[in-house]
């Protein structure tokens, strides 16, 4: 069914018109991502490669967390490096929103956040192979990417983006679109028994950093339409990554990150205490609260903060409240900051402006339209089924949003 609707998104808006999207049918875990000699000579003159691809399970083996995560990460990103067409590479990760810091850790934009320790893969506790594997994979890419002593620089922009926990859409393909899948810990909270003292619910107040899918998706689009943009400027301007005085082209320079996330303030999370409220819940709940802790205990009682302060501006918006004194000099960015973004991008105000801007009135509304969504359709229907993000966007659109 993914296949036909991606088909039909994909047909010409009329005769002569250019189609929108084109389908290769492959497997990218297999040489060539398994397509036939003329496909992927299609795929090769791409100029711009999101790398969104893997396993969302939770408990795969080792090796396999690894095949299906790290190494499908190292294939797509030697693929963008070594195809001459390609120019900007996206790598999308989620490697930091199953850690837990009891400490309340910020998480900054390097490969090295804060609570850490010196090395990321040294930490004692990751929730689970998944997130182990996600963790090497971004390591690769910032170890493939940077410039490398005695070698010509590649001229490629790539970008790390780290998404925060996401969850169904607020509007677009439609509302509520993704509610009920049980990878992500806001349906599964939804889905499940109210949490009560006998289970030991930690830290109620502690707020789950929360993006709706499609504004996720929009924030993708926009910091690759940034990312991209630096492939326009001359080669001897500040940013081109052919400059050999350029900031990504500096001897140990790390591939800059963007945090896909609502930040810090009072308004920027979900409360696990309104997760665990029972007006949010199902009318038949089907996970038992013994299960939702022991899965998503490092999602629901963490309390790690994303440090957006450079992904605001690289979006065009003004910085968080707690973020005022941290203004950043723009000539110290990596990037092109965007003017007048079309794109819905800020989340916090969209939640606001669908639902109302008092205290929690707004996320109240989000969860209470994803309830009546999983209402709807009925528990567990999608239990087996994997959430697929589809976007598409010409690089003739890319530039109008810049």
């Amino acid at each position: 069914m993914t296949r036909i609707a991606l088909r039909h998104h994909a047909q010409p808006r009329g005769e002569g018109a250019i189609p929108k999207l084109l389908v290769l049918n492959g497997d990218c875990t297999r040489p060539n991502f398994g397509l036939e000699v003329r496909d992927f000579e299609e795929a090769c003159k791409a100029e711009i490669v999101l790398h969104c691809a893997g396993n969302n399970r939770f408990t795969l083996p080792f090796s396999k967390a690894f095949e299906v995560i790290t190494d499908l990460a190292c294939s797509v990103g030697r693929f963008s490096l070594l195809t001459s067409s390609v120019k900007t590479h996206i790598h999308v990760s989620t490697t930091f929103i199953g850690w837990y810091f009891p400490d309340g850790s910020l998480i900054t934009e390097t490969l090295t956040p804060d609570g850490c320790g010196s090395r990321i893969d040294a930490h004692s506790k990751h929730a689970n192979t998944y997130f182990e594997a996600k963790t090497y994979a971004e390591s690769f890419v910032n170890n493939l990417f940077p410039p490398q002593v005695g070698r010509n620089l590649h001229g490629k922009t790539c970008r790390i983006v780290r998404l925060a926990t996401l969850g169904p859409a607020v509007r677009f393909p439609r509302k509520a679109w993704g509610a009920g899948h049980p990878s992500s810990p806001v349906c599964a909270a939804i889905a499940a028994h109210v949490v009560g003292s006998k289970e030991q619910l930690i830290g109620p107040n502690v707020g789950l950093d929360t993006v709706p899918v499609d504004l996720a998706v929009n924030q993708i689009l926009a910091v690759t339409a940034s990312a991209h943009a630096l492939q326009r400027l001359a080669e001897t301007h500040r940013l081109h990554p052919k400059n050999p005085a350029g900031p990504t082209s500096r001897h140990l320079a790390e591939v800059p990150c963007c945090h896909i996330a609502c930040g810090r303030g009072e308004d920027s999370q979900v409360l696990v205490r309104l997760l665990n409220s029972s007006r949010i819940k199902i009318k038949k709940p089907y996970i038992t609260a013994v299960n939702l802790l022991r899965v998503f205990d490092p999602f629901i009682s963490k309390n790690v903060h994303f440090d957006i302060l450079r992904t605001r501006i690289v979006l065009g918006l003004p910085p968080l409240k707690v973020d005022d004194f941290r203004a950043i000099d723009e000539e110290l960015l990596a990037d092109v900051p965007l003017r007048n973004p079309t794109l819905p991008v800020d989340v916090v105000t969209k939640i606001k402006d669908e639902w109302g801007p008092g205290p929690e009135e707004g996320w109240n509304g989000y969860l209470q339209m994803i309830r009546d969504a999983m209402d709807f359709i009925g528990p567990r229907c999608d239990w087996e089924c994997g959430l697929t993000i589809v976007a598409w966007l010409s690089i003739g659109q890319l530039s109008s949003i810049l």
